[in-house]
C-alpha cells in the first residue's frame, strides 16, 4: 500500500521535528450514553501530526464504551447529504481527511470524520476490536441529529474502506457507501465473504481501486464490486487518500468521481 507508506513516512518525519506525537487528551469520566464533549478547532486537534487550515470543529462523540473525536466539515451550501469518513491506518486519524472533506463541502456535501478505535485520540474499551458498525453508528446519529442529514453516505479509505464494507454488511444505518482502496481482508474478515450481506441491503455502493495498487488487491476489488451490488471505479493511481487528492492536496479525477457519486444519492 504505497500511498499509505509514503504518507506515514511524512508524518514520522514531522513527528521527529515536533519531538513526539503523543495523542494524549484530557481525562474525562466514562459515559456509556451517547453524547459529545466540548469542541475545538481541527487545527488544534491535528497540531501534533499535521498542520491544516481546514475549517472544522472537533467534538468527542461518546457512547457504548467509546470516545471518538469527530470533525464536522459543514458545507456553506448543504444539500442534505452528509458523509461519514473512516480513515486509513497510521497516526493521522481523522486529520487525514482535512483536504478531501473541505473539497466535498465545496460541492455541498458536509462530512463527519472520526478517529477510529485504536487510532489517534480515540478511546475505546475494546480497542481495535470494537466493531466498526458500533463506531459508525455514533457518527451516523451525530450526522442525522446534529447536522440534519437526510442522506448519510459512509466513505472509507484503505482500512476505512474495508471497515465500511463490514459495517454495511452488519446493518449500519446509512443510505450508500464508498470503499476507496480497502484491503480484501481486514482483521480476519474477507470482504467477498460478507459481500452477499451488503448486496442484500440494496444500497448504492462504489468500490474504487487503482491498478498500480497491488495487482491482487486490485483484482479482489474488481470482484467485490459486483458481488456487493456496487459500481467499480477504475482508479488512476495510488492508494487511499492519495487516490482522491494528489500529494499537494489537489482534487484528483477519482476524488471528483467519488463526489459525483455521492451527490447522485438520495435517501429512499
Amino acid at each position: 500500500m504505497r500511498g499509505t507508506v509514503r504518507w506515514a513516512g511524512a508524518v514520522l518525519t514531522a513527528c521527529a521535528l515536533l519531538a513526539g506525537c503523543s495523542d494524549d487528551e484530557p481525562d474525562a469520566a466514562s459515559d456509556d450514553s451517547p453524547g459529545r464533549d466540548a469542541s475545538m478547532p481541527i487545527a488544534d486537534h491535528c497540531a501534533k501530526v499535521q498542520r491544516t487550515d481546514a475549517t472544522a470543529t472537533v467534538t468527542v462523540l461518546t457512547g457504548g464504551g467509546m470516545r471518538l473525536p469527530a470533525a464536522d466539515f459543514v458545507s456553506e451550501s448543504p444539500t442534505g447529504t452528509v458523509l461519514v469518513l473512516l480513515h486509513q491506518t497510521g497516526m493521522l486519524g481523522l486529520c487525514g481527511w482535512a483536504t478531501f472533506a473541505p473539497q466535498a463541502a465545496a460541492a455541498g456535501l458536509s462530512s463527519v470524520a472520526i478517529d477510529m478505535c485504536g487510532y489517534a485520540a480515540a478511546q475505546c474499551d475494546e480497542g481495535e476490536a470494537t466493531p466498526p458498525e458500533d463506531q459508525v453508528a455514533l457518527a451516523v446519529a451525530h450526522a442525522r441529529e446534529d447536522l440534519g442529514a437526510q442522506t448519510v453516505v459512509l466513505v472509507g479509505a484503505s482500512m476505512g474502506g474495508s471497515q465500511t464494507v463490514v459495517a454495511v454488511a452488519h446493518g449500519v444505518d446509512v443510505d450508500a457507501w464508498v470503499d476507496v482502496s480497502g484491503p480484501a481482508v481486514w482483521e480476519g474478515t474477507t470482504l467477498l465473504d460478507v459481500a452477499p450481506d451488503v448486496r442484500a441491503r440494496g444500497l448504492p455502493g462504489l468500490v474504487a481501486h487503482a491498478p498500480d495498487d497491488d495487482a491482487q488487491q486490485y483484482a479482489a476489488a474488481q470482484a467485490l464490486a459486483p458481488a456487493a451490488g456496487a459500481e467499480f471505479l477504475d482508479g488512476q493511481s495510488d492508494h487511499g487518500w492519495f487516490l482522491l487528492n494528489d500529494h499537494q492536496g489537489t482534487l484528483r479525477p477519482d476524488g471528483q468521481a467519488v463526489i459525483d457519486f455521492v451527490s447522485s444519492i438520495q435517501a429512499g
